[in-house]
């Protein structure tokens, strides 16, 4: 049964260790919530360890940089260490893909999962297709649909370096990889080509990416006890249902993807498995 609280600060004796959402969670895509920033300080005055883990398609460096120059957010200060999908996916790439040719859906500025390990080129020259998003912020995956069709055709690995399929810039929603990603399942689902085609998925609620949120606690903590981990998180269906396969606690703020649904309606999915968060808070982090 998910606890509602008022705040996390009455129960940080629980943990060591938070795991930390960015988009949702920490800011709206324009600024940040000032109640989240604070939370993080009093934790940090606290000595606990706070790790970031996000579904951005790009690297953990380039994170950084973007929350300080465009959201003023002191990321030296506040947190210990970034974990990113884009940075399993980059690794991933290396491991298995490197001096390959692929071909990029989305943006120029994640060339860095990429960058000095392959070559981007047309479709017809690739050996395989990586998904960071879209090039403009986009509201529908229906421009895509010949596109993906023709991936599906040509049997191509396909990699999403972000399970996110939606978010919001304030009142806005956009769509992001995952959308496209589950798209890339209908199409192939409807072609019956689901045995030739190979899709991997990036970043939460997949366990890679909280391996690696461990690895990095690990260097701050002498002992990690997986009952004083928590992961604070605004997705459901990402970090609570991510926090909840891996055996940690999680809590849930109605303040990012699912802003727009109603308490009720979220009382019941938070009643599903692997839905269920420890706590909850009725609006930002506070």
């Amino acid at each position: 049964m998910t606890q509602i609280i008022s705040s996390l600060l009455d129960y940080s004796s629980h943990y060591d260790v938070y795991f930390i959402d960015l988009w949702g969670l920490t800011h709206n895509g324009k600024e940040p919530f000032p109640s989240a920033i604070d939370v993080f300080k009093k934790l940090k005055e606290q000595g606990k360890t706070l790790i970031v883990i996000s579904n951005a398609p790009r690297v953990p460096d380039m994170v950084r940089h973007l929350l300080k120059t465009n959201m003023n957010i002191d990321t030296d200060q506040l947190f210990d260490s970034i974990i990113t999908s884009g940075l399993v996916c980059r690794q991933h790439i290396e491991k298995k893909y490197k001096g390959q040719k692929l071909y990029h859906i989305g943006p120029e500025r994640d060339f860095n999962l990429y960058e000095n390990l392959c070559e981007s080129v047309p479709l017809n020259e690739a050996d395989f297709v990586l998904l960071t998003g879209t090039e403009g912020w986009e509201t529908s995956t229906a421009d895509f649909t010949e596109v993906l069709t023709e991936i599906a055709h040509l049997r191509l690995p396909v990699l999403c370096a972000n399970a996110d399929k939606y978010v919001y810039i304030g009142d806005s929603k956009y769509i992001c990889a995952g959308a496209l990603a589950a798209q890339y399942q209908e199409i192939t689902k409807n072609l019956n080509l689901k045995d030739g085609t190979d899709l991997i998925i990036f970043g939460k609620p997949y366990p890679e990416v909280f391996d690696l949120a461990m690895q990095e606690a690990a260097h701050f903590q002498t002992h990690l006890d997986k009952n004083r981990i928590i992961m604070l998180g605004d997705s459901l269906d990402t970090d609570i249902a991510g926090a909840n396969q891996y055996g940690i606690h999680s809590l849930f703020t109605h303040s990012g993807v699912h802003k727009n649904e109603s308490w009720d309606a979220l009382e019941v999915k938070m009643e599903e498995p692997n839905l269920n968060p420890i706590f909850s808070i009725q609006g930002c982090l506070k």
